[in-house]
């Protein structure tokens, strides 16, 4: 879905309405929306609505930049990214000292305005600016009113503070997942950096930086989990937040396979899982989408890997469509028929796989391994079918209401059928035993000790049995505090009022006594007097217990509740026809959509570009897929 970023298109780049024949090289600012509540073909031209920034001080054309989306608030998130290095309509781009300093924005659905969001949150181990790096996977957890991004990096065009880098060769990588909870219950939006591994297997690979790959929530455990799949890194452990210069980003490699990396949202723990082929394990890539598919019956999640780029240095791509299905953990093939692109996103409705955008390396051009030089004349979204297994020209609405099923060579696989019931519920080997209590939560987790360290310098969580996630643990300890402190004081005021009453008693009793009794019965009378208002004293207060099998509950926080959606709105705007090349570049976050949708992209590049997408219930049945579409020049 082509979006706010670059384009580029055969003779040019962009569409000219009044002229279908002409493209001319240029970016797109606007949001682009498509009604899913509809069907349509692939070859149709007119599907998107536009909306257009109309505020100046709004970046524009954004490339590599990531979009999450408030199921709460009915809010879009724009982070991330760097400014266009192509002007709109053939223009020069804008000046190093324009391009738009750092910062996160958000566009609010029902009014369609932008706005810097980032001011008014609650920040936790932020530091005092939030970097614009690009390049880094993200995703939604619905479920949880929480949005994640993975690392990645920034540049010369990142924001004005980085003018003085040298363009496609200087470069910053960035540590870290920063997580933005807006679930309910919250005074403002909380946004946490998580510290992410510096490795997870003993410092025989790093852990990152990484860029380009996949991010996906399953909802296993407590909370759910983030899965990390492929993306390309380093060839050497680098300094994270130092300037590298000579290329840095130049000599990067695909990540293997044949591991994926979890975390575990509860905890707060990452671990490094073993992959298996069924036969085969797919090469490694980036630029690919990823969504998740679980079974109607919960037994399986089937993660699908569209296509993607094989080979960063000369742009090469695969065709594949691959499923990891867990938690088995098994790389299952699916189709080798499909496109060759990368650079796009993939969205779930119903029995429906939409691929928006994306890069054709394989036509025309010329360049480094075949490197796009057109786009497609056709709309910019192809359709896979989740009960046939194929892609299909139409997109039907009526699938949007269906439940997608299990796919046949994943039932081959792990036993079943098409309605779940998986046979093989645990991979061949857990590579941390640890993670059998996350997927299965019926188990009882015991305490566990990570034993990696953070690339920052910090240490991973201590010992848990559970417990509270790094975004949590801070609210609930002062939480806890005010519980103690609140029992300590009400206990001390209590005590407070018996020492009192005591006292008061005692004085008119020994008045009364002094006066009805003889000097020499007065000390045996204080005393019995004494003796019960130390019975009084004890039936006010609890005696201690020093038995230790007896647990006192305190209060805590409850944890991130589950929203069933926000009123939506359909966004209305500019509906010129938009320009259709398939355009694209990068990682996505996909969700399920009701059959009365519309999906929205924001940013995006024609002809060397990718594309981001973040999704969300509407009003009614609506649900909002907003995306964005970046790409590089």
């Amino acid at each position: 879905m082509p979006s706010e970023g670059d384009r580029e298109r055969e003779g040019g780049s962009k569409s000219n309405s009044s002229a279908p024949s002409r493209w001319y090289r240029g970016t797109n600012n606007n949001l682009l929306v498509l009604d899913v509540g509809k069907n349509f073909t692939i070859e149709d031209p007119r599907l998107f609505k536009q909306i257009r920034k109309t505020d100046p001080n709004v970046p524009r054309a954004l490339n590599e930049h990531a979009l999450w989306y408030s199921k709460t608030l009915n809010k879009i998130y724009q982070l991330g990214g760097y400014a266009s290095s192509i002007g709109d309509r053939g223009r020069d781009p804008a000046p190093l000292p324009e391009v738009p300093s750092a910062g996160i924005w958000e566009f609010d659905i029902v009014s369609e305005r932008w706005t810097k969001a980032d001011d008014g949150f609650d920040k936790r181990n932020t530091g005092d600016k939030i970097e614009r790096q690009g390049s880094a996977s993200y995703c939604d957890a619905p479920s949880l009113g929480v949005s994640f991004s993975f690392e990645g990096y920034v540049q010369q065009r990142s924001d004005k503070d980085y003018a003085s880098y040298a363009p496609s060769t200087d470069v910053k990588y960035i540590s870290g997942m920063l997580a933005l909870d807006t679930s309910e219950g919250l005074e403002k939006p909380r946004l946490t950096n998580i510290s992410t591994p510096r490795s997870l297997d003993g410092d025989k690979t790093h852990f990152g930086p990484r860029m380009n790959g996949g991010m996906v929530h399953i909802p296993v455990g407590d909370k759910g989990i983030l899965v990390q799949i492929g993306g390309h890194t380093t060839e050497d452990y680098p300094q994270y937040g130092h300037k590298l210069s000579s290329g840095a980003n130049a000599r990067n490699k695909n990540i293997d396979l044949s591991f994926v990396d979890i975390y575990d949202i509860s905890s707060g723990f990452w671990f490094h899982q073993q992959t298996f082929g069924i036969p085969d394990i797919p090469s490694g890539r980036s630029d690919f989408c990823l969504v998740a598919v679980s079974a109607p019956d919960g037994s399986s999640h089937n993660i699908y890997m569209v296509s993607g780029m094989d080979n960063p240095e000369d742009r090469s791509t695969k065709s594949e469509i691959w499923v990891l299905t867990l938690p088995s953990f098994n790389w299952v093939l699916i189709e080798d028929k499909a496109q060759s692109i990368y650079g796009h996103t993939c969205h779930v409705v119903g029995d429906n796989l939409v691929v928006i955008g994306g890069m054709d390396s394989t036509r025309g051009g010329g360049g480094r391994g075949g490197e796009l030089q057109v786009c497609d004349g056709s709309m910019m979204a192809s359709v896979f079918s989740l009960r046939t297994n194929t892609y299909v020209d139409d997109y039907d609405v009526a699938g949007a209401t269906r439940t997608p099923q299990v796919p046949v060579k994943v039932v081959e696989a792990v036993g079943g059928s098409a309605t779940g019931g998986a046979h093989v519920r645990s991979p061949r080997i857990w590579s941390d035993t640890y993670l059998q209590y996350v997927f299965n939560p019926q188990l009882s987790r015991p305490e566990y000790k990570a034993a990696y360290k953070n690339a920052d310098g910090s240490d991973p969580p201590g010992d848990k049995v559970g417990g509270a996630s790094p975004m949590e643990e801070q609210g609930k300890k002062r939480a806890i505090v005010g519980v103690v402190v609140g029992a300590v004081f009400g206990g001390m005021l209590l005590i407070a009022l018996v020492a009192g009453t005591i006292v008061f008693l005692r004085r008119k009793k020994r008045k009364e006594q002094e006066n009805k009794d003889a000097d020499d019965s007065e000390g045996q009378k204080l005393d019995d007097l004494h003796h019960q208002q130390q019975q009084h004293h004890e039936a006010e207060l609890p005696a201690y217990s020093s038995d230790k099998n007896r647990l006192v509950e305190l209060a805590a926080p409850p944890p991130p509740s589950e929203v069933e959606g926000s009123p939506g709105h359909i966004l209305a705007g500019d509906m010129s026809r938009p320009n259709t090349a398939r355009t694209g570049y990068g990682s996505v976050d996909s969700a399920f959509l009701s059959p009365q949708s519309v999906a929205v992209a924001q940013d995006g590049l024609s002809g060397t570009g990718g594309g981001d997408m973040v999704s969300g219930a509407a009003e009614g049945n609506l649900q909002a897929t907003v995306g964005r579409v970046f790409g590089e020049e």
